[in-house]
């Protein structure tokens, strides 16, 4: 077996860099940026207007100016204006270009307009450029506003929208095809024999993958039977970017998957991975570069290895790299075997501003209902055999660390 590190480490080298294409502005959606957005003008494009008031000359005040007529009115989204007398003013609104001839800009509630003269209030000072927001005060044409390898959210779809791309470049989700086996296995809506269960994990992983936005994703099961893995399978490599299997990687007399994969001419990696849950992980490539993860099929482990080996290589081939979040342990935790411990754990934010870790009880790896309790699960090393309260350990959660 291989440690956790090295298994980590195998998969990022066979990662490949995914290509791209093009979304609509339109679509909105939260994408990997394959380009930078840059800023294609001053910004703002002018000296903007900064508050709803009047606008002067300042060099009207140095001789005792305090009143003002009023030649005109500066909306917003119209041509620049000019004053055309500099002991006189022009009302300006929020979002207008200054007008020509002003350098500073006072607030209504600072003068009153009587019969077209704008007077200032008592004691008031105004410094010359007040209230306006200078012309590339922010950026520069040509500055990069958004560096690629970003994800797409609220912020940078406006940035996009500010700088006119009408259509950006995002990196190309895979298409994955999740795939049980087993014979035990009956669907959802059917009612299981004693010796039967239904299948979940599929709809386990999906639900995973979909949330963090790799949406094309198909479900597929194949009965413990060799001709059926090996047809299946060699149809799903050509089809997908990705296949997931859940189940049938051990080492049982009917655990096909391995051997039909190495028919198919995919490249086994690595095989087993010193930890816990999770040990029977299966990763290889194929000649086309499709990756295959073979997954245990208890329901904890494969969830456990999807978050920590899955997803970091599906958001690697779309150019991000999650910065790691770690999380205090709050009680005294004994592990004994010598084996990466991947432990389920619920989160709870202390009134310091530290995430502390608490570990679920549960009845091994088959016991699904304990994902619910869990938020997430921290990385114990190997060694030692005792952890304790106040420990800091790295954590994954199931809403990801992105």
């Amino acid at each position: 077996m291989i440690s956790v590190q090295e298994a980590e480490q195998l998969i990022a080298q066979h990662t490949r860099v995914r290509p791209h294409e093009g979304l609509h502005i339109d679509a909105l959606r939260e994408e990997v940026l394959c380009e930078a957005l840059v800023a294609d003008r001053s910004y703002p494009p002018f000296h903007r207007v900064a508050m709803d008031g009047i606008a002067i000359s300042h060099a009207s005040l140095q001789v005792g100016k305090r009143s003002f007529p009023v030649e005109a009115c500066q909306r917003a989204g119209e041509a620049q204006k000019k004053l055309t007398d500099p002991k006189a003013c022009l009302e300006v609104m929020t979002g207008a270009p200054l007008p020509t001839g002003c350098d500073c800009v006072i607030r209504y509630e600072d003068v009153t307009i009587d019969k077209g003269i704008a007077t200032l209030t008592d004691d008031l000072a105004p410094q010359m450029m007040q209230s306006i927001h200078p012309m590339a005060a922010d950026y520069q044409p040509g500055e990069t506003l958004v560096e690629p390898h970003t994800r797409l959210g609220a912020a940078q779809w406006s940035i996009a929208a500010s700088v006119g791309k009408a259509e950006v470049k995002v990196s190309q989700r895979p298409s994955i095809a999740l795939v049980s086996t087993g014979d035990e296995l009956v669907a959802v809506d059917e009612t299981p024999e004693d010796y039967q269960i239904r299948r979940s994990n599929a709809y386990t992983l999906q639900a995973s993958l979909n949330q963090q936005g790799f949406t094309k994703c198909s479900q597929h099961h194949f009965n413990d039977d060799e001709g059926e893995t090996l047809n299946g399978l060699e149809n799903l490599l050509k089809e997908n970017d990705v296949v997931i299997l859940s189940g049938g990687v051990s080492m049982g007399k009917f655990d096909y998957v391995p051997g039909c994969l190495k028919a198919l001419g995919v490249e086994e990696v690595f095989h087993k991975v010193q930890q816990k849950p999770g040990k029977p992980l299966w990763f290889g490539v194929a000649e086309d570069g499709t990756m295959v993860f073979g997954l245990p099929g208890n329901p904890v482990s494969s969830l456990v290895c999807l978050h920590r080996y899955v997803l970091p290589s599906l958001w690697q081939a779309l150019g991000i790299t999650a910065d790691p979040l770690y999380a205090v342990l709050d009680v005294d935790f004994n592990f004994k075997p010598k084996l990466t411990n991947l432990l389920s754990v619920s989160i709870q934010s202390s009134p310091d501003g530290r995430l502390l870790a608490i570990p679920v009880r549960s009845n091994g790896s088959g016991d699904f209902a304990s994902l619910n309790r869990a938020d997430g699960f921290i990385e114990l090393p190997a060694e030692p055999t005792s952890f304790k309260t106040g420990d800091v350990f790295p954590l994954t959660l199931w809403t990801g660390n992105l």
